[in-house]
């Protein structure tokens, strides 16, 4: 978290470190709960979320679209990282799941 005069922000890194694959007993997905959840998280969080948020269905469709767009981008940094191939795969599998969950994998 990052205080703005009187507002906290989560830092532009929050979340990023993919712990499940060095610690495949740890089942949660997030470090902090989204809509009161951090793990089998569905699609429908993530929306809920953004209307708490006051996001527009258009901001969310263009996030979406971004996402989807970037989709080899981030298999590729993946792929370019120091990660063993072991981790690169099981990282690359998260990653394949997660834009199943928010339904990008098409």
């Amino acid at each position: 978290m990052i205080q703005r005069g009187e507002d906290w922000i989560l830092s532009p890194a929050y979340d990023l470190l993919n712990v499940h694959i060095v610690i495949p007993k740890d089942e949660e997905e997030l470090a902090l709960t989204l809509q009161g959840k951090k793990r089998k998280l569905r699609a429908e969080h993530f929306l809920e979320f953004a209307k708490g948020l006051g996001l527009t269905e258009k901001q969310v469709e263009n996030s979406y679209k971004r996402f989807k767009q970037k989709k080899d981008n981030a298999f590729s940094w993946v792929d370019n990282s120091f990660l063993t191939d072991e981790f690169k795969a099981a990282y690359k599998t998260i990653l394949k799941n997660k834009y199943e969950t928010l339904g990008l994998d098409k």
